[in-house]
């Protein structure tokens, strides 16, 4: 029924006859429809980052205290500030403080911990 045919018919509530008539019917798609099975599979945009890293001992004299070394890991996330604060978080390109064109925004550790090379 188109909005122009609702007059003709003395609906009691005419505007129950606007819009499409298929919707909620099941052949009608909706983004819900798309989403709900993928939902699990979805995140905000964000960014968080994991960065590995791994040191050892070069100036030891002993030859397996140099195959030793450490593991850690952190999650970092970028936040909207510039390093710095002189900048605000919506300043763009030649805006910029030297400083923040070089380093850009700030980041934030989340987490950190020690790993064993098994576990890499």
């Amino acid at each position: 029924i188109f909005e122009s045919d609702v007059g003709q018919y003395n609906y009691r509530n005419p505007k129950a006859a606007e819009g499409l008539s298929g919707e909620g019917a099941p052949g009608f798609i909706t983004q819900a429809d798309l989403l709900a099975p993928i939902s699990s599979l979805l995140s905000v945009r964000s960014d968080t980052y994991r960065l590995r890293a791994f040191g050892n001992l070069v100036s030891s004299e002993n030859a397996a205290d140099r195959e030793k070394g450490a593991y850690c890991e952190l999650i970092v996330q970028r936040l909207p500030e510039y390093v710095d604060t002189a900048n605000a978080p919506a300043d763009r390109g030649t805006e910029l403080s030297s400083l923040n064109q070089s380093f850009g925004r700030r980041f934030k550790i989340i987490r950190f911990r020690w790993m064993r090379e098994s576990q890499l």
